[in-house]
């Protein structure tokens, strides 16, 4: 199963390789890493130049609609050539089984239309929390249809994956939406898809 992994990069020079480097050091390397740059002036654009160079898997794009990061998301999925679209932001970082343990989810429950997975919180390279949402760390599987009346919304965009099915058909993000553009589309998946 293949991966389209998108980052929406604007002035992101301090962490963009470390984001770009937790990738490359996944156990699984069936994926591409999609970004969509809003025209950095910080050196991040040469950064993910340099980085492409020496992995083909990396593709780069111009944001044609320079208005923040929901046009660049929405572009970074146009761009996506695989059935899954995994959402990662340019100054986070996934544990080297990310990949692997999504790629078992979407296997497990392929009609759902969005996964998400445990995500926590790191200062200074030194993991200080879990976040799991107000769901048990121990849950696996698929949630109640409305899983805000119990537990507040259970996903973190860079902790989270869709199916480009589930995506085309609510219309993508909302680019009205300047913040929680990401639950909001995410409530859109979940009224139609498990």
């Amino acid at each position: 199963m293949n991966i389209s992994i998108v980052i929406p990069l604007y002035n992101k020079a301090q962490s963009i390789e470390q984001t770009i480097r937790c990738i490359q050091a996944q156990t699984v390397s069936n994926y591409e890493i999609v970004i969509v740059d809003g025209y950095s002036k910080d050196g991040s654009l040469e950064i993910v130049q340099r980085l492409a160079k020496e992995d083909s898997r990396i593709h780069i794009y111009m944001q044609e609609n320079r208005h923040g990061v929901t046009p660049a998301r929405n572009e970074s999925v146009q761009h996506a050539q695989y059935d899954y679209i995994a959402f990662m932001d340019a100054d986070d970082y996934w544990e080297s089984t990310y990949l692997e343990t999504l790629t078992k989810l979407i296997t497990d429950y392929p009609k759902a239309g969005i996964y998400g997975i445990g995500y926590g919180t790191m200062i200074e390279k030194k993991k200080i929390t879990n976040h799991q949402s107000s769901i048990s760390n121990n849950f696996r599987g698929l949630l109640p249809e409305n899983p805000w009346r119990e537990w507040g919304c259970p996903f973190w965009t860079s902790a989270t994956a869709i199916s480009k099915k589930a995506f085309e058909k609510v219309g993508g993000f909302d680019n009205r939406i300047i913040y929680g553009e990401d639950i909001d589309l995410w409530y859109r998946i979940m009224l139609q898809f498990r």
